[in-house]
């Protein structure tokens, strides 16, 4: 509510995947979460952190809610072993990755060894601030040439 009332342009449901729990079940609780609407400048962002999930589960879920809003799921992550796998680029979905982790610079060297040239969004900072937004929000570097994949993910 906060970030559509804040005119923020684009706006993601964010799903962090759990291991411990079906993909299935878990789409099936953000689409229920969506109450089924997903309106122009909206997407699904998926973060895949936690020990124990591995990439036939993001990719699952990948798969799923994509078959469901009709535009690809923006994957936000802090490890090279998301990008090692060589499931996730496929050309579609955005990729955000955290300045901090230690493996950004080998992550920009899987991606670019993928085929893409650069992450598609850096994020810089957890503890930004917004105008309208009481909590602490992330910012963001879009790289260039990205905001094609970004748009597309939440239906401009």
């Amino acid at each position: 509510m906060a970030a559509g009332a804040s005119q923020l342009r684009y706006r993601y449901t964010y799903h962090w995947l759990e291991p411990q729990s079906p993909v299935e079940n878990q789409v099936a609780r953000v689409w229920f979460c969506m109450q089924g609407f997903i309106a122009q400048g909206e997407g699904v962002m998926l973060d895949v952190e936690e020990d124990g999930t591995h990439a036939a589960m993001a990719l699952e879920f990948c798969a799923r809610m994509e078959a469901l809003i009709h535009r690809p799921v923006a994957v936000y992550s802090g490890s090279a072993a998301v990008l090692s796998n060589g499931w996730l680029f496929e050309g579609t979905r955005p990729l955000i990755f955290p300045h901090y982790t230690p493996d950004i610079e080998e992550s920009r060297k899987l991606a670019a060894r993928r085929g893409a040239p650069y992450l598609d969004i850096v994020q810089w900072s957890s503890t930004g601030a917004k105008v309208g937004i009481p909590a602490n929000v992330d910012l963001d570097q879009v790289e260039a040439g990205a905001l094609d994949r970004l748009e597309a993910s939440c239906g401009w």
